[in-house]
């Protein structure tokens, strides 16, 4: 039986083209739910700028080694290590990751859509690297190995982005 690696290439080339019209089509069909959801994150993004700007004037007056973070990169890391954990415990315990959700939106920096978006966001990009890989593969075996392994950070992506917070 001849094995080729064209499927594997053709699913692994189109993954990404097909997540973005995904989210074209939910901005179309829920366009309400587009706008709150952009309005609490501007409003969450300022809390954390906040919070970035208040840390930055309380740091010690000796200078790093290596240059600090801006106040926006600052903002951002803590968005992003929430949606990395939030993702890390959704795998073994989606109950307890909600709750963590809820935690980590409870000072009001971070909104609990956001949260789940940026965890989402962790798991889809996860299995989009994975699909990279395995469109350079030379074996087909391990090609098909490599779209089989995107598949849990794919559906976990689903699975993120479906979740309700309450």
């Amino acid at each position: 039986m001849e094995v080729t690696l064209l499927p594997c290439r053709q699913v692994s080339s189109g993954a990404a083209l097909a997540l973005d019209r995904s989210r074209a089509e939910d901005a179309r069909r829920w366009p309400d739910a587009v706008r709150r959801e952009a309005a609490d994150a501007a409003r969450t993004h300022a809390a954390r700028l906040a919070v970035a700007h208040a840390e930055e004037f309380a740091a010690p007056a000796d200078q790093p080694e290596t240059p600090p973070l801006t106040v926006k990169q600052t903002a951002g890391i803590d968005l992003v290590s929430s949606g990395d954990e939030v993702a890390a415990l959704w795998r073994s315990d989606p109950t307890a990751a909600i709750g963590r959700v809820r935690d980590l939106a409870a000072g009001g920096e971070l909104g609990p859509e956001e949260i789940l978006d940026q965890a989402a966001h962790a798991a889809e990009l996860a299995g989009l690297l994975t699909l990279s890989q395995a469109r350079t593969a030379t074996d087909p075996s391990t090609a098909a190995q490599l779209l089989l392994a995107a598949a849990p950070d794919l559906a976990l992506a689903v699975q993120l982005l479906a979740a309700d917070p309450d």
